[in-house]
């Protein structure tokens, strides 16, 4: 029987192999930003979070509107 730790330890990797997997499919596909929508050929940066995407642009419309929350 596993212990605790060794099981946790197991999802983990199957967490990230099965990213791998889903990430081996989807090559030649391009990528967007989930709150614009632009093309990852049409931004700087796109930043990959669990099944979403954010682009240069837009994180620094997040800020603005962060730092106009903060006045």
């Amino acid at each position: 029987m596993l212990d605790e730790k060794t099981l946790y330890s197991l999802v983990e990797k199957a967490k990230k192999y099965d990213e791998l997997v889903k990430l081996e499919n989807r090559v030649g596909e391009f990528l967007h930003c989930s709150f614009c929508g632009k093309d990852q050929s049409d931004v700087d940066k796109l930043i990959a979070g669990p099944g979403v995407y954010i682009c240069n642009a837009c994180v620094g419309l997040c800020n603005e509107i962060l730092e106009e929350v903060r006045k």
